[in-house]
């Protein structure tokens, strides 16, 4: 039934927005990786439902969208993001930023890191990019996979829309896993602690 229902969950996203897979990877890569069974159930049911589902007629318009996030030379969402809503601003906007966004100086833009850098130039987007470089620097070599997954993740999301700060669900999902993440590592050291003060 896990399964299932993770199945249903991630195709539900993926129909609402094809950015849905970036954000389900990562949970389903920490319920599978111990459970093998469970991801080759899944990969069988997601992939008979998205057949099936994509074969009724009113969802055929979805399966051209849907492939274009793969090939993203034929993706016309990405390609309008990247043609229209980044832009060069100029040196000093890049260093300096303007502290506005959308204020009518430039074309008005989504984007999550051309925002920042229009507000408070590169210092700023790096600022807000140090959670991000500290959760790698702590848990990259514990859980490489896993941390790269949901970096993957996060610097996806911000690219197409504000996310790092911006985004309340988003951020809490990341501060969870921030935090358990460190709890297990901590549950870790005090274990390998207590197993050299047994063998002293």
């Amino acid at each position: 039934m896990l399964a299932i229902s993770i199945a249903f969950t991630a195709i539900s996203g993926f129909f609402a927005a094809r950015t849905a897979f970036f954000a389900i990877a990562p949970a389903l890569f920490y319920v599978f990786k111990s459970r093998i069974i469970y991801f080759i159930f899944f990969m069988l049911t997601g992939t008979a439902l998205i057949y099936l589902l994509l074969d009724l007629p009113a969802l055929r318009s979805y399966k051209n969208w849907m492939i274009s996030f793969f090939l993203f030379s034929s993706d016309r969402s990405a390609e309008y993001l990247i043609q229209q809503m980044y832009f060069w601003p100029g040196e000093a906007v890049v260093i300096f930023g303007l502290g506005a966004v959308n204020d009518g100086t430039f074309v008005y833009t989504d984007a999550g890191y051309m925002q920042d850098i229009l507000f408070g130039g590169v210092l700023f987007l790096l600022i807000k990019l140090c959670f991000v470089l500290y959760f790698v620097y702590l848990f990259l070599f514990k859980y490489p996979l896993y941390v790269m997954l949901v970096v993957f993740s996060i610097l996806a999301f911000h690219f197409k829309g504000l996310f790092l700060y911006n985004n309340a669900q988003g951020m809490a999902a990341f501060y969870f896993i921030f935090f358990y993440l460190w709890s297990l590592s901590e549950r870790g050291d005090t274990n390998s602690g207590e197993r050299s003060v047994g063998r002293r």
